[in-house]
């Protein structure tokens, strides 16, 4: 399932509007996500399956500004969908910039975070604001 989230008005300062994609699977880390982007000022797109995912930025390859995405998931790992991204025939998709997130970083495969790979990884649990510094970050590489 697709949730989406409609920005809402906020007081925290807004980093940039535009649309990031979701890939979660814990409903209440999910939902937390959910309210740290719409209160920076983003709208959201949210699943917690990553099939759904790779059909949602497939079909709408330009509408996201970046992608937050959990490294353990369930099936397809964070790092495999990740590649599929970076493997795609668009150009919008392979530029796609994407945070991770995971309470295991020292599990995170070495190459995952290489140099010019246009990511970050967020560390669980992460505040509102180190979610909006990374995403002012890695957006401000693009």
């Amino acid at each position: 399932m697709i949730a989406v989230v409609k920005n809402a008005p906020s007081k925290t300062c807004t980093v940039e509007d535009g649309t990031v994609i979701v890939l979660e699977d814990d409903p209440l880390v999910q939902s937390l996500l959910k309210r740290q982007l719409t209160a920076i000022g983003y709208e959201v797109v949210a699943t917690t399956d990553a099939s759904a995912f790779l059909s949602e930025v497939m079909c709408q390859e330009t509408r996201f500004a970046a992608a937050v995405i959990d490294v353990n998931l369930p099936g397809l790992s964070g790092d495999q969908v990740y590649s599929w991204i970076r493997e795609s025939e668009s150009r919008a998709l392979q530029e796609l910039p994407v945070i991770f997130l995971t309470g295991y970083p020292e599990k995170v495969p070495s190459d995952l975070l290489a140099p010019n790979k246009n990511c970050l990884l967020l560390s669980k649990p992460h505040s509102l604001v180190a979610l909006r510094d990374s995403l002012a970050e890695i957006m401000a590489h693009q």
